[in-house]
């Protein structure tokens, strides 16, 4: 199957984006383009406890330190991180994704409620979450609004949102203006995504940047220094973790 290009999406710069940022038009990871292909193999499952465990990590550590009760995974994937990070601290958990990422998370035993959901389209949650988790989601869907709606409804006026996403600048150069994976749609510089979060109804918290992997994050402090002094054109804290709160009065894209 030869995946459809979806057409109508938005100026790059309504998503806070450079003037002239080159998106991708296909959702490339949706269950509907990936019919003909098997995208949770067996390497792609044991990578994906690599990839973003900081995050997770860092969701637990919430989960623990404030008290937090009940959490909501969005784009839950397999949920092996879940299983190693969020269900020994926290035992009400709902991980929403498409059916083929939640058929493996199931077979897995992954103790969760599991709720297959549109990324692209998600409904109205039916309940208020302590926190809401949607770690590495947001490039994958064409259009964010509705998914950042559905992360704002879920958290209620109380609740923590934990977003995060690669940054553009540290993991594909400054002066990048294309997306050059084709399963991301589109990619932030990090205060790119700080102003477009802000536009979208959030109060950002904390931010954090990690590796993409489970590498320790002091192993690469010397590169972010050297980032930072422009002496790199790229640094291995390359995934941007954003820690946020709803804000109900805020304007919101």
């Amino acid at each position: 199957m030869v995946p459809r290009p979806e057409r109508g999406l938005a100026d790059p710069t309504a998503y806070c984006l450079p003037r002239g940022y080159q998106q991708q038009n296909i959702a490339r990871t949706r269950d509907d383009v990936n019919r003909t292909a098997v995208y949770w193999t067996a390497e792609r499952i044991a990578e994906s406890r690599r990839y973003q465990s900081h995050v997770y990590r860092w969701a637990g550590d919430l989960l623990q330190r404030c008290g937090l009760t009940s959490m909501l995974d969005v784009g839950s994937g397999p949920g092996v991180k879940l299983a190693e990070y969020i269900t020994p601290v926290c035992s009400d958990i709902t991980a929403v994704d498409q059916p083929s990422a939640l058929a493996v998370a199931t077979s897995l035993r992954i103790a969760a409620m599991m709720r297959p959901i549109d990324l692209e389209a998600p409904p109205t949650p039916d309940r208020c979450y302590d926190l809401v988790l949607c770690s590495d989601v947001i490039e994958h869907v064409l259009d964010p609004a509705p998914l950042l709606g559905y992360l704002r409804a879920a958290a209620g006026a109380g609740g923590l949102v934990l977003v995060s996403t690669p940054e553009r600048a540290r993991l594909r150069g400054r002066d990048c203006l294309v997306c050059k994976k084709p399963d991301h749609v589109r990619e932030w510089a990090r205060l790119e995504f700080l102003t477009f979060l802000s536009k979208s109804g959030f109060d950002v918290i904390r931010t954090r940047l990690l590796p993409q992997d489970d590498a320790r994050v002091g192993v690469h402090r010397e590169a972010e220094r050297s980032f930072r002094q422009a002496k790199f054109d790229r640094s291995p804290l390359c995934c941007h973790a954003v820690l946020c709160r709803v804000n109900r009065v805020g304007n919101r894209s």
